[in-house]
């Protein structure tokens, strides 16, 4: 999925753009959360501890209010894109 939405924003069908493209967004990725070197792993710190997300008694993957709320119209597809990628990699502390 990953690489489809990088050629889907890039506009690359090139295997090798793509990969380019790929280790790119990974370092960059690395250097915004401080990793300095491969197989270190960033250690998070909770800003408010008050706003650690619950998950809902009614767990979805979908969100039930973007349902209900409408939102699935007014998103574009690069929009839901991003949404996916966030809740696959999210966790209770972002």
């Amino acid at each position: 999925m990953i690489v489809g939405l990088i050629a889907h924003l890039t506009g690359d069908a090139l295997q090798e753009d793509i990969a380019r493209t790929l280790r790119t967004l990974h370092s960059r990725g690395q250097a915004v959360m401080g990793i300095t070197s491969p197989g270190l792993t960033m250690k998070k710190h909770l800003l408010d501890p008050h706003r650690v997300r619950r998950v809902p008694s009614q767990f979805s993957w979908l969100d039930h209010r973007l349902v209900r709320q409408n939102h699935l119209t007014r998103a574009s597809a690069c929009a839901w894109g991003l949404y996916l990628v966030l809740v696959t990699v999210g966790d209770d502390t972002g």
